[in-house]
């Protein structure tokens, strides 16, 4: 299953311009992408795969 909230809340940034670091990813236990807040200091933003 995937973990569409990672989708929507990287979407919903892109939306207001935030800037990307890491594509949303996939790995064997979890789903996630990083963003770049204001001062340019990296995000991570994660959620583990149902078991």
């Amino acid at each position: 299953m995937i973990n569409e909230i990672v989708f929507v809340v990287v979407g919903m940034l892109k939306k207001k311009g935030v800037a990307s670091d890491l594509a949303v990813t996939e790995t064997p236990v979890c789903h996630l992408a990083v963003v770049l807040d204001p001062d340019g200091s990296k995000v991570l933003i994660h959620k583990r795969k149902a078991r």
